[in-house]
């Protein structure tokens, strides 16, 4: 009630966003393997089937902007959340009708949870790429979550109001989009070195902040950088 019909709190929002993140924690590890069990079989058909859903993931960003801007336009704020909690509820029905492949790999077995970890860790250090990897993505993830922090309110303040964020979120939008629809095709000869090398380039945008850019140089940096972070992942 407090949300759609008041002001909605800190401490509310603060809230629903620890039950979102516990929710991403969740779920994010075993997106990848349920990709594994619908689509048998390495090569093209299951990077077809990332690329997919990068294209899907790339579309509802670009689009979800614009339509929580005429939603609060039109209903107010509270409605936003209203309807993006409906569309993660449409999202977890949907994934339960997904035709899993009984052929593939069996789930792992339980174990305990330190063991599971020193299992793990092992596995990471015996791996020289895959460590190297986990860091510069540590990194990337660092420094994206300062964009998504300082980015607003440095657009507001500094940039010339929300209307600045927005062409740099809806810029985003469209790079995510150009880069998942590229990943579908490429076929790099070392695709984990490739992905770290683009990824890289999502350093332009917070190059161009920190220095003060002209806001359409900012705005096709942001382009530039969220097309290379969806052809990476």
């Amino acid at each position: 009630v407090q949300l759609i019909g008041g002001h909605p709190s800190i401490p509310l929002i603060a809230t629903a966003q620890a039950v979102a993140g516990v929710a991403s924690a969740v779920s994010l590890p075993n997106l990848a393997p349920l990709v594994t069990r619908a689509v048998p079989g390495p090569g093209p058909e299951r990077q077809k089937a990332n690329s997919l859903m990068g294209v899907a993931k790339s579309i509802s960003q670009l689009a979800g902007p614009a339509l929580a801007g005429a939603l609060i336009w039109a209903a107010g704020i509270g409605w936003v959340f209203v309807l993006d909690s409906a569309a993660f509820a449409v999202s977890a029905t949907m994934l339960l009708l997904v035709r899993l492949n009984r052929d593939g790999p069996p789930p792992g077995a339980r174990r305990a949870i330190l063991a599971g970890l020193v299992e793990g860790w092992a596995e990471v250090r015996a791996r020289d790429w895959y460590w190297i990897s986990l860091i510069a993505h540590a990194t990337w993830n660092f420094a994206a979550n300062i964009l998504l922090t300082l980015g607003p309110l440095v657009a507001v303040t500094r940039l010339g109001g929300q209307g600045t964020w927005i062409a740099v979120t809806q810029a985003g939008g469209i790079g995510l989009l150009a880069g998942s629809l590229l990943a579908g095709r490429a076929r790099p000869p070392r695709p984990i070195l490739a992905g770290n090398l683009v990824l890289a380039r999502y350093a332009l945008p917070l190059t161009l902040l920190a220095i003060g850019a002209p806001v359409p140089v900012l705005v096709a940096g942001h382009n530039a950088g969220a097309a290379a972070q969806a052809a990476a992942q």
